[in-house]
This record gives structure tokens, C-alpha cells and sequence, in this order.
């Protein structure tokens, strides 16, 4: 195994057609993320010290998680038999509240320390992209920690919005 550190874990938007009717889910992408690949056949894995290839399981597992966590939803496609880059626009819903307690893997040594980590994170940010892949426009909807209000923050204007508004911004289908 490698241990390796991120900034943010970047999770797979499945196109139009291959997401579930209704869009999908921030669980169901962190599911797909840390789900083993089986390497196997032509795609075995090449070991360095047996110089041979063999079969394995490669993945991701979640050992700690940081005080912020940030996730990308990975909104942009690149087709290989067009050439071309496409935005994926499925709807993917968001909670306000993430329990990432089911996505952390933890070794025996490590669960007796866990057990008074909260994994629960709150949704304060969401960044926005609108257009196509060729121009488009970032703004963010962030959340008042104090007032626990929430406000759009585009360009030069800052305005309050409902949480009805922040649910539809960041896919919710039921808003």
C-alpha cells in the first residue's frame, strides 16, 4: 500500500443515461470512489519484485479525514472518439449534513482513538459553475456560520438566499 494525502477527493459524475432516474448522490459517488478495481487478465498488475504480473485489488481507502473537507464533483468529460470535451450536467444531490463515518477505513490500532472523532462535516460552501465547457461562470453560495444564513456571492453582488434556492443550486431534486 501507498499512503497518500489530498486536498480534496474528486468524485466521478456519471453522464445523463447512466445515473440513476433522479440524478444520484454525494454518498453514491464516495461509494464508486473507494470501490476496489479487480486487476485482472490483460489489466494485471506488473509487481516489482517478482517481475512478473499478477492479479490484485487496487482502491482507495479513507484513513483520517481532514477538519474541511472539500469535494469535486468532476463535472467535464473528455470523449475520446469525438475529441471533444462535454459538461455532465446529472443532478447530484448534497445533505447539509455528511456523516462520512461509513467511507473511513480504520486499522484495529486506529478505531479506539476514532471513537470520539465526530466525521459529521456541515455544508458552508458550494461553488457553481454555469455555461458549457468551452466558457462559463463560477459563483458560490456560502453560508453564514454566525447567522447561519445563507448568501450568493456573484461578481459584485452578495445576496441572501433561502435554503430552498442553495438545495436547487447544488442539485437537490426534492427542492
Amino acid at each position: 500500500h501507498t499512503d497518500d494525502f489530498f486536498q480534496d477527493l474528486k468524485l466521478e459524475v456519471p453522464p445523463e443515461g447512466a445515473a440513476p432516474p433522479g440524478g444520484t448522490d454525494v454518498a453514491a459517488a464516495l461509494r464508486e470512489l473507494l470501490k476496489p478495481e479487480e486487476m485482472r487478465g490483460a489489466e494485471q498488475y506488473a509487481c516489482d519484485r517478482c517481475g512478473r504480473k499478477c492479479d490484485a485489488t487496487r482502491g482507495v481507502k479513507l484513513r483520517s479525514l481532514p477538519p474541511v473537507l472539500t469535494l469535486q464533483l468532476k463535472r467535464f468529460r473528455f470523449d475520446r472518439k469525438t475529441l471533444a470535451r462535454h459538461k455532465v450536467n446529472t443532478t447530484v444531490a448534497f445533505p447539509l449534513t455528511l456523516d462520512m463515518r461509513p467511507f473511513i477505513t480504520l486499522d484495529d490500532d486506529d478505531a479506539d482513538d476514532a471513537a470520539p472523532v465526530s466525521y459529521e462535516y456541515e455544508l458552508y460552501a458550494v461553488l457553481v459553475h454555469t455555461g458549457g465547457t468551452s466558457f462559463g461562470h463560477y459563483y458560490a453560495l456560502i453560508k453564514d456560520l454566525h447567522a447561519g444564513e445563507w448568501h450568493e456571492f456573484n461578481d459584485a453582488t452578495v445576496r441572501p438566499i433561502k435554503e430552498t434556492e442553495l438545495l436547487r443550486a447544488h442539485g437537490d431534486p426534492k427542492a
